[in-house]
């Protein structure tokens, strides 16, 4: 059975993810992005792209596999 609160509280989180992002998209200034913060968090190197990409992958397979992955 889904719990309501938790389908709320991630909608929720979903929302002000797409506003804060969005906000910043239309300020348009350097480093307001969620992809700028990681980068100047984290640097840009190959390694980062590749756990981030694996990670996404890992991600859209658990999705998919219905948390069995």
């Amino acid at each position: 059975m889904v719990d309501w609160r938790f389908t709320a509280a991630w909608i929720i989180w979903g929302l002000a993810f797409i506003g804060l992002e969005a906000w910043a998209l239309i300020r348009s200034e350097k480093g307001d992005t969620l992809s700028e913060q990681v980068w100047a968090l984290f640097g840009v190197s190959n390694v980062v792209w590749f756990m981030g990409a694996g990670f996404l992958l890992w991600l859209v397979i658990h999705f998919l596999s219905r948390g069995r992955v």
